[in-house]
């Protein structure tokens, strides 16, 4: 992504500079526009690849949470990508089973990070925040001596049946992923 970028921009110099050599002043910003653009269509397309039954819709409220993380948090997009080696293949095993689309695996990192060890200010734990009454409710052992909110295999199927069944209730995976947290 980051070569791309950079040969977008160094397209952009060449075209742009006069025959003398000399460099318009409005350069700098030019190229920053046109990488930004470059960006918003790999992010788009990005979008569009990882979308199989929940459209995932790219604008500008999206590209701000992009640019957060990605100017920001860089350390913990690192970390979350090693996690997602380990915890992804879980999800994806786990929502094929329960035929949930693959794509809400993405709840997680919301919600987390991917930390199995997150807890919320509210006390929502566990990768998939369950809060300690939804976590039973959709039978996780949560005791002194264990918490299976933090395993990933029976959260995510806690998870897929919460997503389940607000997916029976409104018909639509999109008002199912915002009903998550009420």
């Amino acid at each position: 992504m980051k070569r791309r970028k950079v040969l977008i921009a160094l397209l952009w110099l060449l075209g742009t500079s006069s025959v003398s050599g000399k460099q318009n002043t409005t350069q700098s910003s030019d190229v920053y526009q046109v990488a930004a653009a470059a960006d918003s269509i790999i992010y788009k397309r990005a979008l569009e690849s990882i979308q199989n039954r929940v459209p995932l819709t790219y604008n500008a409220e999206v590209q701000k949470f992009i640019d957060i993380y990605i100017n920001r948090q860089k350390g913990r997009i690192s970390q979350m990508l090693g996690l997602s080696q380990y915890y992804f293949p879980i999800y994806k095993k786990v929502f094929e089973n329960r035929n949930v689309p693959e794509e809400l695996k993405y709840i997680s990192v919301i919600e987390s990070s991917l930390n199995p060890q997150a807890v919320s200010h509210m006390g929502a734990t566990g990768p998939w925040q369950f809060l300690y009454e939804v976590g039973k409710l959709y039978g996780l052992e949560i005791s002194d001596r264990v918490d299976e909110r933090k395993d990933p295999f029976l959260a995510a199927n806690a998870a897929a049946s919460h997503l389940l069944e607000s997916y029976y209730i409104y018909d639509d995976w999109l008002l199912a992923i915002a009903s998550y947290n009420c």
